[in-house]
């Protein structure tokens, strides 16, 4: 009986019962898979399955006022991901040697061919 009031109440409010998850778990267990997410979908190309834009507008409805997320915190960890993965990238191309997008390394581009 306890898991038909979770469903009817999950049903009759969907922002509340999720605003309350998102409460209960804490912010390192809430920031943290959507740094994750947008970390590797930014970067990797052989996952387009990652829900990445309906996981934007689902983490602004939730930063608005009593969705539980911050909303400065949900735009910092956005902003961390989508900055940190293409630099990491590049990092890793530098230390392999291989060609990374500039006009300096242009004669790098030989070698990866």
């Amino acid at each position: 009986m306890d898991i038909i009031n979770f469903f009817v109440d999950l049903l009759s409010d969907p922002r509340g019962a999720i605003a309350g998850w998102i409460i209960a778990l804490g912010p390192v267990w809430v920031y943290s898979p959507l740094f994750l997410i947008v970390f590797v979908e930014t970067g990797l190309v052989f996952f387009p399955f990652l829900p990445g834009d309906s996981l934007l507008f689902a983490a602004g409805v939730f930063s608005a006022d009593g969705g539980g997320l911050n909303v400065w915190a949900t735009l910092i960890v956005f902003w961390a991901a989508a900055i940190l993965e293409p630099a990491h990238m590049r990092i890793i191309l530098m230390r392999k040697n291989c060609c990374v997008p500039s006009t300096m390394h242009i004669s790098m581009a030989d070698r990866c061919i």
